[in-house]
């Protein structure tokens, strides 16, 4: 079961950060959960590799990397940072800075 849905993230978070590449114009995609380390080292592993088998015709094929916040990824998420910086309160901004 594991591996099953291994495969499947993977190739679902490689066309994601594909995706997100090809709008974003993004180098280095930031994978991070509370997912056991051993698993997501094998999920970061199978997301690049998928990612190498898309065809990304006119964009840079993006690296997915693995972070360092843990179960706490999901909130400070840095795709959420700049967008509290711009539009959240002046609390938002300072919890998170």
């Amino acid at each position: 079961i594991t591996q099953d849905w291994l495969s499947r993230a993977a190739q679902a978070l490689a066309i994601s950060t594909v995706n997100a590449a090809a709008i974003m114009e993004i180098d280095v995609a930031i994978l991070d959960t509370n997912l056991p380390t051993s698993l997501l080292g094998t999920l970061i592993e199978q997301t690049n590799s998928a990612i190498a088998l898309l065809d990304t015709s006119g964009v840079e094929k993006p690296v997915v990397a693995r972070g360092t916040i843990g179960a706490s990824a999901g909130v400070w998420g840095a795709g959420l940072v700049p967008l509290y910086e711009m539009f959240g309160t002046s609390l938002a901004a300072t919890a998170i800075a």
